[in-house]
């Protein structure tokens, strides 16, 4: 089946992390994220294959919309069953004083994973750092993507309000962050202190290290304290994405306290 011009560049950017990373668009797909993406984020132009609210509220707001085929949409989309209905999105441009602001510094909560590559996870943490109302994240090479559809699909439309810093290389940036007075806190499953031992009511940047290796001895070394969760069932780790919601609730404790 040929695909019209713009049913073919939602396609193709679905499929193509090169192409994302070019035009700085991505797609976000189904009712749930169309709806936050009309609230919190850039459309470019959505594409619907059946009569929906959204699409009445795209038109007022002068937002592009076209109709395609039902075939066409099921062409395009990256889940078992469509629900008829995609954005293609501008990708939110954040620096680092996005995320740490001066006057704010003293409430600066940054997750950084290191080395995620599990769409799911890194879709969870964006959700989290959602929910705690988090400043923002920042994500380093090796890292997947976050406007892997995957990943955007399980933000559950966090992926528009979470600012996302992408950088290069950690430990030059790490060493900015300590000249600002921020907390570099890691996780290490072989170090003494817990979770409940840090004053997270610093300004903090929580470093979460990969699923199967953690963080790099590079990084532990940067981190101003390592930590580690508990565990005393017979589990040898957590998931990483639920030791660093685990650890930013924590945050969120001690800063409600």
């Amino acid at each position: 089946m040929k695909l019209n011009p713009r049913a073919k560049l939602a396609f193709d950017l679905i499929a193509q992390k090169k192409l994302r990373q070019e035009t700085l668009l991505f797609v976000a797909e189904g009712e749930k994220l169309v709806l936050e993406a009309l609230t919190f984020g850039k459309i470019k132009f959505i594409l619907f294959s059946k009569e929906s609210p959204i699409v009445l509220s795209a038109q007022k707001k002068g937002i592009e919309n076209f109709r395609i085929s039902q075939k066409e949409m099921d062409k395009i989309s990256s889940v078992e069953t469509s629900q008829g209905i995609l954005a293609v999105c501008k990708n939110p441009s954040y620096d680092f004083d996005s995320i740490f602001n001066p006057v704010q510094s003293s409430v600066s909560l940054i997750l950084f994973p290191v080395e995620i590559q599990d769409p799911g996870n890194l879709g969870t943490m964006i959700r989290t750092v959602d929910a705690v109302n988090g400043s923002g994240m920042i994500i380093s090479r090796g890292t997947v993507e976050p406007y892997n559809p995957k990943v955007v699909r399980s933000t559950m439309g966090s992926i528009f309000r979470v600012p996302i810093v992408e950088i290069k290389e950690i430990s030059s940036f790490l060493k900015k962050l300590k000249d600002k007075g921020i907390n570099i806190v890691g996780t290490d499953l072989n170090t003494e202190k817990t979770h409940w031992e840090v004053d997270f009511k610093k300004p903090t940047v929580l470093l979460i290290g990969n699923e199967s290796s953690g963080l790099s001895s590079e990084a532990l070394e940067l981190c101003d304290e390592t930590i580690k969760i508990p565990i005393p069932g017979k589990a040898e780790s957590l998931n990483a994405a639920m030791a660093a919601s685990i650890i930013l609730y924590e945050a969120v404790r001690q800063r409600n306290c």
